[in-house]
């Protein structure tokens, strides 16, 4: 059985989650906009909105998105809630495109510029700004985290 919810207080579901089950969107276009979502943040240094990414797409329209907003309030997609606990940086080092000690330092650096109160910044945003990745390889990562793929070194 599951967990019972507390009186009061209903779950909404998940802005993808909620575009799959209307029929706006399939679960691979939900999937390929939160890995275009998790790329534009890593390369780009921005952050996208998942239902942002599906209408500039042409998946949904204006007045889906509107029903969507409005039916899962916060509740968003970020590109880290589809990987399931799996971490960019473990992928990363099991495909062999970095070392445990390339993002042990990534980490450091993400924590101190926390402690500083800076942007956050994803542990795959240091690596590429390191030189450590490339495009290719963070956007392979990104595939596997978000396909729930192993990782297969190469």
């Amino acid at each position: 059985m599951g967990k019972a919810r507390p009186k009061g207080r209903t779950r909404r579901k998940l802005f993808g989650v909620r575009a799959v089950e209307l029929g706006y969107a399939t679960e691979e276009q939900v999937l390929e906009a939160l890995k275009f979502q998790y790329n534009a943040k890593i390369l780009l240094r921005r952050h996208l909105f998942l239902g942002e990414i599906l209408l500039l797409q042409g998946t949904i329209t204006a007045p889906q998105l509107a029903r969507l907003l409005k039916e899962t309030g916060e509740m968003h997609e970020e590109p880290e809630d589809s990987h399931r606990h799996r971490f960019f940086g473990d992928v990363a080092v099991e495909l062999g495109f970095v070392t445990a000690k390339q993002v042990f330092d990534a980490l450091v650096v993400q924590w101190d510029e926390s402690q500083r109160g800076e942007r956050h910044r994803l542990v795959g945003e240091i690596l590429f700004e390191r030189g450590h990745l490339t495009r290719e390889e963070v956007e392979l990562v990104v595939a596997r985290l978000v396909a729930g793929e192993p990782a297969e070194s190469r």
